[in-house]
């Protein structure tokens, strides 16, 4: 395995603790860090699997229908293998759940495993399969190409909004697994991956557990000695009378996971804030090297004194931490989502905007006139691409994509649309920009022909086009849709390209008899809901549109139109499995391409 790549469950190295260690009570009722002897486990676990993991399965051994290739990873919990599925040709990670958690048997654990199975999120990993194989539980999962947020923290320096984007895209992947009735328990920077395509995945709930309630505890230990139960440290106390392990660890645990062994929602709210605090400051809040020092230092409330010289954070961001990593449950965040909402909310960016607006107007009155002139002058001549994006997006056409989104009844609805939102947003505004600048080039300073604008401007109504059918097929989204909604709003066609302007000089140049260019643009309409049913994986329904186009444009003399149609056509073949007619369809689409001079569809496939 690469050093950039890595699965989902691979463990890291701790500094205190190794993924999934566990503490247990020893004999004389103290606390002890490692596994149990299996002689200490409570009655009832399965003891047939060796806790050493020296049963590993060979190269070639068969799991249900999963080949294992190779060992990838190995923790606390289990051991991930890279593992082959023939009945979709593709890898996978392979995680064999030990059967070693006190009180929980094999039945159990398949129950909990079903339940992150359940979990369908872009910012979790998912679950393909889950079972039993040999008295222990399998998760097949999909193998993630990148690397871990530990790793891509330590690559160069961040700014704390990437850290902050990073950490908010994760932290939706716990809200949807809350939502779901499922508790991490193990959040930690070396359990959230991030892909070479940039998604960020909270990955390893080989320690998750289903929850029926914030307050849900285990049963107490009576057979304890009274001194054990009594001892002077609060710690020790909760220690002693609790039963099992705590699964987890050491230095992300939340004070009730070190104390008695529990979490809930709000134990990952606690370990997710540690681990940004780390990300952000340089050390971790809390000072103590093991669970006792770790759990005093929580209780006294007190964080540890941020180094400027690591890293200069708004004040606002540490208040938001501090109640997250309040040692009182109930004195935190709510939820997940609350806590992600104060971290989006910038109270300096407000500020920001209204400091940007006055410096502007001071520079215009400063400037007098001449400036202002100019001002009007590109108001007057390059108005109207806000206008033009605004009727495609606008708040009654974001309201109907909500809505959508929202009546799918999926737990992660919500987090998606904002991100959705955003995304298109992005977009519009970048439009709007690209417009007026293509614009201005011409009409304004003179640096620009007619001929080229008019070929700019005809890339931007195609990229317009584009965006209008994702907008179309998002308002009416069923849930695999929504799933894929936030790949397919990133897929959108680079604006950038309309401003090569060695690329578009060098391409055929759009058609100029006023029929022809409108026949282009209907039959290009035709190729943008294709593209978008793509994008939404919905590749059966994209192909009427993509095989009607492909035949359209056989007609009309603009080569471009008719290598995109193809390409589209050939990628929709290509995922319906008519791999025979995908490869004539894309040779085509690459030969006409190569006539009309298009180096954007030479090099592009439409999105998986």
């Amino acid at each position: 395995m690469s050093d950039d790549a890595r699965s989902p469950e691979e463990p890291a190295a701790q500094g205190e603790a190794e993924a999934g260690e566990t503490i247990y009570l020893g004999p004389s009722g103290a606390a002890v860090k490692g596994e149990p002897p299996l002689a200490t486990q409570p009655a009832g676990s399965d003891t047939r699997v060796d806790p050493t993991g020296s049963d590993e399965l060979a190269r070639g051994s068969v799991v249900n229908r999963f080949v294992i290739l190779d060992v990838v990873g190995r923790g606390g919990m289990g051991v991930v293998y890279a593992a082959y599925d023939p009945e979709l040709d593709r890898k996978i990670a392979l995680k064999l759940v030990r059967p070693n958690r006190p009180g929980a048997g094999e039945g159990q654990l398949l129950r909990e495993a079903q339940a992150i199975a359940r979990l369908s999120h872009p910012n979790v990993v998912a679950v393909y399969d889950v079972g039993t194989h040999l008295h222990q539980v399998f998760l097949a999962m999909e193998l993630v190409e990148g690397r871990s947020l530990g790793r891509w923290l330590a690559e160069t320096p961040r700014s704390v909004r990437e850290i902050l984007d990073v950490f908010i895209a994760a932290g939706r992947g716990l809200a949807a697994a809350h939502a779901a009735g499922v508790v991490h328990r193990d959040f930690k920077p070396d359990n959230v991956l991030i892909g070479h395509d940039g998604r960020v995945r909270v990955a390893d709930f080989g320690v998750a557990r289903r929850f029926e309630s914030p307050g849900e505890e285990p049963p107490e230990r009576p057979d304890l000695p009274e001194e054990a139960r009594s001892a002077r440290s609060t710690m020790a106390a909760a220690e002693a009378t609790r039963w099992g392990v705590a699964v987890g660890t050491v230095p992300y645990m939340a004070p009730e996971q070190l104390r008695r062994g529990t979490a809930d929602a709000r134990s990952d709210q606690f370990a997710f804030c540690i681990a940004l605090f780390e990300a952000l400051y340089g050390e971790r809040p809390f000072a103590g090297q093991g669970a006792f020092d770790l759990a005093l230092a929580m209780e006294s409330g007190e964080l540890r004194t941020p180094n400027p010289a690591v890293r200069r954070v708004p004040a606002w961001v540490r208040l938001v931490l501090a109640r997250g990593l309040a040692f009182d449950p109930a004195a935190r965040f709510p939820s997940m989502d609350e806590l992600l909402a104060a971290l989006s909310r910038d109270p300096a960016a407000a500020r920001r905007r209204l400091w940007g607006i006055a410096a502007a107007v001071a520079v215009l009155l400063v400037a007098g006139l001449g400036l202002r002139e100019l001002a009007l002058r590109r108001a007057r001549v390059c108005a109207g691409g806000e206008a033009k994006v605004a009727e495609l997006w606008n708040p009654e056409r974001k309201a109907a994509v909500h809505t959508a989104f929202r009546a799918t009844g999926l737990p992660f609805a919500e987090g998606t649309w904002t991100g959705v939102e955003r995304a298109l947003d992005r977009y519009a505004e970048g439009w709007a920009g690209m417009h007026r600048e293509a614009c201005e080039a011409t009409r304004v300073r003179g640096e620009q022909s007619e001929a080229l604008l008019d070929r700019r401007m005809f890339c931007l109504d195609q990229r317009l086009r584009d965006a209008g059918a994702l907008i179309d097929l998002f308002s009416h989204a069923d849930g695999a849709v929504v799933e894929k909604s936030v790949a397919a709003s990133a897929d959108l066609p680079a604006l950038a390209s309309c401003a090569d302007l060695s690329a578009l000089n060098a391409r055929v140049p759009p058609p100029t008899d006023p029929k022809v260019r409108q026949a282009v643009r209907k039959i290009g309409q035709e190729v943008a809901v294709a593209r978008a049913s793509a994008a939404a994986g919905r590749y059966a329904v994209g192909l009427d549109p993509a095989r009607r186009a492909a035949a359209a444009a056989e007609k009309i003399a603009y080569p471009p139109l008719r290598a995109e149609a193809l390409v589209v056509r050939g990628g929709l073949e290509e995922r319906t499995e008519d791999f025979a007619a995908a490869r004539a369809t894309l040779h085509d689409a690459w030969w006409i391409a190569e006539e009309g001079a298009d180096d954007e569809q030479r090099r592009r496939r439409p999105s998986r």
